[in-house]
């Protein structure tokens, strides 16, 4: 008898509820309450490392965080919910060798909540969430 309530995909125009996103990693928490980003413009960021296009827009997602940082928070979701840790992190590993690009966004693995929230058929998809 103690389950949630079934989670209902949002759309534009809905408010927000203070998701819990979890498996958080290059942040200072792995766990992130939308609560604790409050006044900031949050951009999530669903992408997979198999994803070109994704991939092409990291240098522009980064220069975004740099410009607005303080005012924005880009958070990148993996879609893919397969890809583990290792693989994740060496992809960005292999990534900084043949681009010299240190990748210092927050990414999320595995969150399936964020997904029920916000579903997608296509990567790269981008959720804005004015949390003001």
């Amino acid at each position: 008898g103690a389950q949630s309530p079934p989670v209902k995909a949002l759309t534009i125009g809905d408010t927000v509820p203070d998701i819990t996103i979890t498996n958080v990693y290059n942040y200072p928490a792995s766990k992130i309450h939308l609560s604790d980003l409050k006044g900031k413009l949050v951009i999530l960021d669903f992408w997979a490392t198999w994803c070109g296009s994704c991939i092409r827009e990291f240098p522009k997602i980064h220069q975004l965080q740099k410009q607005f940082n303080g005012s924005v928070q880009i958070l990148m979701i993996d879609s893919d919910t397969s890809e583990s840790e290792n693989h994740v992190s060496s992809f960005f590993e292999r990534r900084k060798e043949r681009t010299g690009e240190l990748f210092t966004l927050p990414y999320i693995l595995h969150n399936y909540q964020a997904a029920l929230y916000f579903p997608q058929r296509e990567i790269p998809h981008y959720v804005w969430i004015n949390s003001s």
